[in-house]
């Protein structure tokens, strides 16, 4: 359920999420958001709200199965993931062209959905499931859009995450602290052509053994051309440079190619 209540420039939004699970019984989450529309080009933003996440029925009982390099267990006694999480933030329109983005959260989390990697040996290696008791997760969110030309744009966006296993002290495992993303796209309106090239930085980031992985750059390009009203062609290229052997991250594995064709109907 949700209901907006307009109080211009105040607009506040009520809502709630009601979890019925078989298990775990009735979960009511409940949330508030809050905007005030300073001036035509400043937004203030801000929310808090509670939520709820169960395990899925694989992590709970799917055992002994494939996936790239490790052998996952399923984990029967896995308790469902409980939150509250905090946000605030600022929207500026510096003009017409250019529009930023910038936004503080913060995640108190009761057992936190994670999982633990057991490496003995070549692989396959083992994968189980396990609860965090406490954690917390806060940071900083960052995003510019802008407007370079007519025809040609480009987005960037940057995260800051600081987290905290509060049963040890130590960092939550396997989550970057610093990711980067930028984006072009660019219409060739004379040939119906968009082109997109898209990169993306993961930080680096603790394994299972407290060993701290490096970072990598992921690069994208796309593109598409429309062949008729109804119809258009496509064409894409993730991990253009065949990035693999990437600890953490199993399904990138050389570059992958793809091709196709839309239609609306």
């Amino acid at each position: 359920k949700r209901q907006e209540i307009d109080f211009s420039p105040f607009i506040f939004v009520l809502g709630t999420r009601i979890d019925n699970h078989d298990r775990w019984g009735t979960e009511v989450n409940p949330k508030v958001s809050f905007l005030y529309k300073v001036g035509k080009d400043l937004k203030l933003r801000a929310s808090v709200g509670r939520a709820f996440r169960g395990p899925t029925l694989v992590k709970l009982y799917a055992d002994n199965w494939r996936m790239g390099p490790y052998i996952v267990h399923a984990n029967p006694d896995l308790e469902p993931e409980k939150s509250i999480g905090y946000q605030a933030g600022v929207e500026y329109k510096f003009s017409e062209k250019l529009l930023c983005k910038l936004s503080y959260f913060r995640n108190e989390l009761k057992d936190l959905i994670s999982y633990k990697i057991v490496k003995m040996g070549p692989p396959p290696w083992d994968m189980y499931w396990e609860n965090v008791n406490k954690a917390m997760t806060q940071g900083v969110e960052l995003s510019l859009a802008t407007k370079i030309r007519n025809n040609l744009t480009a987005k960037f966006g940057y995260t800051f995450l600081d987290t905290e296993d509060k049963s040890t002290g130590k960092e939550l495992t396997y989550r970057p602290e610093h990711k980067v993303s930028v984006e072009f796209g660019w219409i060739i309106p004379e040939i119906d052509l968009n082109l997109n090239l898209e990169s993306e930085y993961i930080g680096r980031r603790y394994d299972s053994d407290y060993n701290r992985l490096g970072g990598y750059t992921i690069f994208n390009v796309a593109l598409s051309k429309d062949i008729g009203k109804y119809t258009s062609v496509f064409a894409r290229v993730d991990n253009i440079l065949g990035k693999k052997n990437i600890p953490d991250e199993y399904d990138i594995d050389g570059a992958v190619f793809l091709f196709g064709i839309k239609g609306k109907f």
